[in-house]
């Protein structure tokens, strides 16, 4: 199985940047998974996402808090670099199972 390369934008990193820890280093992990099966985890964007795109969402729970993420990202013309473009992320307190 391949692993791609991951070239993440200075958006994602920030974003990253200012989470909680635990939430930060959950976040590091999913993008480690998706670096080793982009196409089991992700599906085509679609409005109001760039064309040409991937998503990836996952949430987690953390100090009574659910984080939703979103990650939008390409694959390289060299089919082994994923580019993450943007990391979305939306805490909450209220939500629905």
């Amino acid at each position: 199985m391949i692993r791609y390369k991951a070239k993440v934008s200075a958006r994602a990193v920030a974003a990253v940047g200012r989470l909680p820890k635990p939430v930060a280093l959950f976040v590091t992990r999913q993008l480690e998974a998706l670096r080793e099966n982009p196409t089991l985890l992700s599906r085509r964007s679609h409005l109001p996402f760039a064309e040409k795109c991937q998503i990836m969402e996952f949430d987690y729970d953390h100090d009574g808090r659910r984080y939703f993420a979103t990650v939008l990202f390409q694959y390289g013309q060299d089919e082994q670099t994923l580019h993450i473009l943007d990391l979305v992320l939306d805490d909450v307190t209220t939500w629905y199972e």
